[in-house]
């Protein structure tokens, strides 16, 4: 890569968002390429912040837990935060996603079960630990996106906004 001024970078106030397809591709690309993140969870104004492991369909997160805190804090207050970030090594690799989200819980006598299982890729991760099934009393967690905030400083360089948002409710506008 050229060199960059990164003064100069930090200082554009650019506002232009990706188009709508190629913003839909860079989340589900970074969410995919990822599989560790913080879920912030709240009840009676105690937030917690938890490290999990997680799968993605589309912008749709699934999370694999078994009771604790954030199981209910998610019970009292379904809706959540989760974070994920890529390792700072310079500038221009500042890179990262914060979900708003609303949180719904599977056992395992749901039919949407084994089905969130194979989105969670069980059948691989279960045949590294020596089981063919969850251990009775693991919830999945699927995290339905409301909002995602996109932040890549590098989208500078091309002349968009480095916070890209995508809302499940809004209609996009291709700018």
């Amino acid at each position: 890569m050229t060199h960059v001024n990164i003064r100069v970078l930090l200082s554009k106030k650019l506002s232009h968002q990706l188009p709508s397809k190629e913003k839909m591709e860079v989340i589900v690309r970074f969410l995919t390429s990822h599989n560790m993140c913080v879920l912030a969870t709240c009840e009676n104004n105690v937030p917690r912040a938890t490290p999990i492991e997680y799968y993605s369909e589309g912008t749709t997160i699934y999370l694999m837990t078994d009771e604790g805190t954030k199981l209910n804090n998610i019970r009292t207050n379904p809706v959540v935060s989760i974070g994920i970030n890529d390792p700072l090594t310079d500038w221009l690799s500042i890179r990262g996603i914060q979900i708003t989200g609303t949180a719904r819980l599977i056992k395992d006598d749901n039919p949407d079960y084994w089905e969130a299982m194979k989105i969670y890729r069980w059948d691989n991760l279960g045949k590294d630990i020596g089981w063919t099934r969850p251990p009775h009393g693991y919830t999945i967690a699927r995290i339905d996106s409301d909002r995602v905030e996109y932040l890549d400083l590098s989208l500078k360089l091309r002349g968009y906004s480095e916070k890209q948002i995508w809302e499940r409710h809004t209609p996009e506008v291709n700018q």
